[in-house]
Formats: C-alpha cells, sequence, structure tokens
C-alpha cells in the first residue's frame, strides 16, 4: 500500500526487507484466499463432507482478512509519522487505474466482458463501493489519513489508550452480536493501532521471540478453529467464523502479532525481496 521504508539517512530511502518479506507473503495468502473464496471452490467445498483436501482448501484460503489487517498496520506503522500531500494521492490513484485499464482491455479482448460504455464506466470507475470494495475504500481512507495524524500528534497517550477501546469493533462481532461497519472505519481503527506501536515504543513491542511464539500460538488456534468447524460442523463459511471479517478476533490478533513479529525481525538486507518481488505486488 505504501512504500515499507527504515529511517531514511543523508536524504535516502530503503525500504525495509522484514517487512518486504511480510508484504510479500501477505500478498501469496490474499491470492490463495481469493483463489479459494471466488472461484467456485467454496460452493464445492459447502456440498462436500470433511476431508484431507477439504481441510487443505479452507486453510489454504483462510488468511485473506488477516493479510488486510496486516497491510494496514504497515501503513499506519510508517503514514503516521509522514505528511500525505495531493502528489502522492493522485500517484496511488493513477496506479490504481493503470490496473483498472489493463484489465478492462484484457476482459473484453477475452470476450470476458462485452465492450460497451457501461462496461467502460465501471471497469474505470476507481471506487465501486465503500463497503466492501477494498481499493475504493483504501482511496477514501487515504485522503482521511492527514486527519487521523492532526489527532495523532495532540492527543496524550492516555487517550490514545482510550482510543483504542475501539477494539470493541472486534470483540462485539466475535461474540455474535451483529456490528455494522465498513472498510473505511475499520482502516481507522487498525490505523490507531499502529500508531500507538510506533509513538510508544517499549520492550514487549520489540521483542521479536515473544511475538514469534505469539504468533505460533494464534496461527495454530486458528487452524484448530478452522478444523474443529470442518469436522465437528460442515465445512464452508461458517469454518471461518472468528477469521472471516477483518474484524473478527483471531483475524486481528493474528495479523497484530505477524505485524509485530517481522517488524522486529531485521532481516538481512536483501535486493531480491526489495525490488523484484514488489513489481509484482501493485496497489500493495
Amino acid at each position: 500500500m505504501v512504500t515499507v521504508t527504515s529511517q531514511p539517512e543523508a536524504g535516502t530511502v530503503e525500504r525495509n526487507s522484514d517487512l518486504e518479506l511480510c508484504r510479500i507473503l501477505l500478498m501469496l495468502a490474499i491470492i490463495a484466499h481469493h483463489y479459494v473464496a471466488n472461484s467456485g471452490l467454496m460452493e464445492l467445498i459447502e456440498s462436500a463432507t470433511c476431508s484431507g483436501n477439504t481441510i487443505f482448501l479452507l486453510l489454504f484460503g483462510a488468511w485473506g482478512k488477516t493479510g488486510i489487517n496486516c497491510f494496514l498496520l504497515i501503513t499506519g506503522y510508517f503514514m503516521c509519522k509522514l505528511q500525505i500531500t495531493l502528489t502522492k494521492f493522485m500517484k496511488l490513484l493513477l496506479e490504481v487505474e493503470f490496473y483498472q485499464f489493463v484489465f478492462l482491455i484484457l476482459f473484453v479482448v477475452t470476450g470476458y466482458i462485452p465492450l460497451s460504455l457501461k462496461a467502460v464506466i465501471k471497469g474505470l470507475l476507481p471506487i465501486s463501493s465503500v463497503g466492501s470494495n477494498f481499493v475504493g475504500c483504501f482511496l477514501l481512507f487515504f485522503l482521511f489519513i492527514p486527519f487521523l495524524n492532526i489527532l495523532i500528534r495532540h492527543m496524550s497517550k492516555r487517550e490514545h489508550q482510550l482510543l483504542l477501546l475501539l477494539f470493541v469493533y472486534t470483540i462485539l462481532p466475535s461474540m455474535r452480536i451483529p456490528v455494522s461497519m465498513n472498510y473505511i472505519t475499520w482502516f481507522s481503527v487498525l490505523y490507531f493501532i499502529s500508531s500507538y506501536i510506533r509513538c510508544y515504543p517499549n520492550r514487549w513491542f520489540e521483542n521479536t521471540k515473544f511475538w514469534g511464539v505469539i504468533s505460533i500460538a494464534v496461527l495454530l488456534l486458528s487452524t484448530s478453529t478452522i478444523v474443529g468447524k470442518c469436522l465437528f460442523s460442515k465445512p464452508g463459511w461458517r469454518c471461518y467464523f472468528f477469521l472471516s471479517d477483518s474484524n473478527k478476533i483471531l483475524a486481528v490478533l493474528t495479523s497484530i502479532s505477524l505485524f509485530l513479529f517481522f517488524k522486529n525481525y531485521h532481516l538481512r538486507y536483501s535486493l531480491f525481496i526489495n525490488t523484484v518481488p514488489n513489481q509484482f505486488l501493485g496497489f500493495y
């Protein structure tokens, strides 16, 4: 979503290899999620019995919302200390438009969609939905960042802690209490979480081994809920209850623990990680 950098020296900006590796793994997880969720496989899974193949596919596609959360945590961690300019927004918008134009051409050429004025307008609109469309919501959220940064700079540590009570967005739906939300408001919650980590570092936030253990524990817990629901209930979306939305408890805990682990991992600088794969990450 944004360029991940370490602290610049003498006016230079260098990508942070540990978080760049994290971004690559997250992108692969999101692709796997779309492969299972949007290809028709989930319909087949829901009509099947629980088997090794079913469990594999459910686990393979389970981490899309976790990936979105991690991307927003990385965004908030760096952007809360940066100035947002019109140039940055336009660069992001034009990048989105470029990919939308390319895919529009591909869809028309291959016959996937017929060429029409409606198809062109729909294909080039950067915002198709505010409720669930990730790209459109992130573009709108990006415009809020300067105002969120003003709030973050002017409130005290105690006030920032109290603001994190917005975590109620996670607790209530995980208790089956309905919570209406869209990505813009949820992105703001994640932004406040990661900006707190950036603004008020402490030894717990910097403990690589601790967050490595927590990450493994939460991943195992998430996996067990998926396998358990598959074995004792029925395969399908219900197996993702604690991971199915970005604000569900296990999606949030997994993303926070993974973010803190990779942030502290201090991977040796890698030219390959920092350059080659990022050419294919596009908007992310």
